[in-house]
């Protein structure tokens, strides 16, 4: 198990069964070829590019959803961060097409209510948190631009500790969090 799915170890609570629900699919996701050229520090600024156009887009609908999740916070927000981040890449102006962004972004278009919401919102800005801080710096390694996952949260670590303790502490029902929800199940 990696050590995303080792987070709240030793704990029940929503956070852990969307982390053990999303082990499968995170784990798949850290062996995407763009996360490997991250890490080894030979990404291309071309794939760079791809890539922030997609979190752009996955933001850009999260952070104009309407009704207004517990766990929110507009210091999460990241799509002007991202705006950054393509502007410094000189990579602004129309995203391209991906078949993957266009399908998770119809899942969320498609979402109901907050309840739909909030595996999304735990897992994407999440996901900048905890293992954006490693990835900003390798990107920084490369001189690439790394806003996306510049956060001014203090610590992000006790800040994740506590955005899981808050979603923890929301009442959810067992039907609240069926994989209807959003999310598929591992």
């Amino acid at each position: 198990m990696s050590k995303y799915g080792r987070l709240r170890d030793g704990q029940d609570g929503h956070s852990q069964f969307f982390l053990k629900a999303t082990l499968t699919a995170h784990d798949e996701s850290m062996e995407h070829p763009l996360v490997h050229a991250i890490v080894d520090k030979r990404v291309t600024d071309a794939a760079h590019g791809h890539y922030l156009h997609g979190l752009h887009r996955t933001f850009r609908a999260l952070e104009a959803r309407p009704e207004k999740l517990p766990t929110a916070d507009a210091r999460l927000n990241r799509t002007g961060a991202i705006e950054k981040d393509l502007h410094a890449l000189g990579a602004a102006g129309s995203p391209p097409r991906s078949d993957a962004t266009d399908a998770y972004l119809a899942c969320l278009a498609s979402a109901q209510d907050w309840k739909d919401v909030l595996c999304h919102h735990f897992l994407q800005y999440n996901a900048l948190l905890s293992g954006g801080a490693f990835l900003g710096g390798c990107l920084k390694a490369q001189g690439k631009p790394r806003a996306a996952y510049a956060f001014e949260l203090g610590i992000e670590s006790q800040y994740v500790r506590r955005y899981m303790e808050a979603l923890d502490a929301i009442e959810l029902s067992e039907a609240d969090r069926r994989p209807a929800r959003g999310w598929r199940k591992s």
